[in-house]
């Protein structure tokens, strides 16, 4: 069933952050910022706090008291890369986008799995387990256990749900899930949505909901695209586990749109489960 329902828009922007934060205090949901931990943000340190700032000053203003996830840095990171200066970089960032969202007080921060399939080498697929396994068991061992955050493992570039699957359980950490966006699936993978949220199981915490044209990752909002969304938010709405489910616009417009769109799956859950309670 779909449990928190998280909204934001692209841009990280100051316009941004006051819209999307106004909307999801009014709304009573739960706040998402995809496109805040970028490069250039993270060279900056006094840069990075001035933003932080105005995020801080930004939800109290508007009353936002919800929860909070956040996008980690993706673009060209590998930690690790058998270039170790390319992974000392890769888990540098990954260590400063950790301590960024616990500034924040974030519930969610998401990674993205770094797994392709473009390269084909000998024994490759159980050398990446191996070691983003032992990764990530450093990494979370280092700055994340004790906290409240939890990183969630995005299967971005992936064919299958294994590569996430096989990393979350052999760690099985209560820092450490699954993120599945609907997006990245219907580009990189032959896998219906319903299967990738079956296969993740309890595993699966969070679920980023957008559509496309099966091309490119520019996401549309719930009506435009290929992918049949409709089918898909009913069958979360009858998960018996609990999933966070997300929607991050392309403009305000979107947004609202999206969240109407969801209204019935929501109602409609609620009545299921209130009858299956009614009769237990």
């Amino acid at each position: 069933m779909i449990e928190d329902i998280y909204v934001g828009l692209r841009d990280a922007g100051d316009e941004t952050a006051q819209l999307a934060t106004g909307f999801a205090a009014a709304q009573g949901l739960q706040l998402e910022v995809a496109d805040l931990l970028l490069p250039e943000l993270m060279e900056d340190a006094p840069a990075r706090e001035a933003v932080l700032a105005r995020w801080k000053a930004q939800m109290q203003e508007t009353g936002f008291k919800g929860k909070l996830s956040l996008h980690a840095p993706m673009t060209d990171l590998n930690p690790v890369s058998e270039d170790r200066l390319i992974a000392k970089a890769s888990r540098g960032r990954y260590v400063q986008a950790v301590e960024t969202a616990k500034q924040l007080g974030a519930k969610y921060l998401i990674v993205p799995s770094h797994y392709s399939t473009l390269i084909k080498a000998e024994n490759r697929t159980s050398k990446w387990l191996g070691d983003m396994t032992k990764f990530w068991e450093q990494l979370i061992g280092r700055a994340v256990e004790g906290s409240g955050l939890v990183m969630l493992i995005h299967n971005t570039m992936g064919e299958t749900s294994e590569h996430v699957k096989t990393i979350v359980n052999r760690l099985s950490s209560p820092n450490l899930r699954a993120a599945f966006s609907v997006g990245h699936a219907e580009i990189f993978s032959k896998r219906s949505p319903n299967d990738w949220v079956d296969e993740l199981g309890n595993m699966l915490a969070y679920v980023q909901v957008s559509n496309n044209d099966g091309k490119t990752l520019i996401p549309e909002d719930f009506e435009t695209g290929q992918i049949d969304l409709e089918s898909f938010l009913n069958h979360l709405s009858l998960l018996t586990h609990s999933v966070s489910l997300s929607m991050v616009g392309q403009s305000m417009n979107t947004l609202e749109t999206d969240h109407l769109l969801l209204q019935p799956f929501l109602k409609m859950q609620e009545e299921v489960f209130h009858s299956k309670s009614f009769l237990v």
